[in-house]
């Protein structure tokens, strides 16, 4: 697949320039391996390979933190995934909803 047929690929060029000023405080590789899927429509090994050896990981998380910021969600916040008891999770969870409640006020 190639140009905005990739089922990633959910925005125009237009809209992905827009949004840069956004993207300001991610680096240059970053910034440009999520054009390459979001806009371009690549594959994350592709567009890894057009970056310069950026591993297809690197490029699925670099395509996450420029989703997430352009979701609202603050450059600084981290995504973790980590495995823990049911009752730490839940209290996890709701830590979560009240913090993205205080961004949305």
């Amino acid at each position: 697949m190639t140009g905005n047929d990739h089922p990633s690929s959910h925005m125009t060029a237009e809209e992905f320039e827009k949004a840069l000023p956004r993207l300001s405080n991610l680096s240059g590789n970053v910034v440009a391996a999520a054009r390459y899927v979001l806009v371009d429509g690549h594959g994350p090994s592709k567009a890894g390979e057009l970056v310069g050896s950026m591993s297809r990981q690197s490029v699925n998380n670099a395509v996450k933190r420029v989703r997430a910021i352009l979701d609202g969600f603050p450059v600084d916040w981290v995504r973790v995934n980590e495995l823990m008891p049911p009752e730490l999770a839940a209290e996890v969870r709701q830590r979560i909803q009240v913090a993205v409640e205080e961004l949305n006020k």
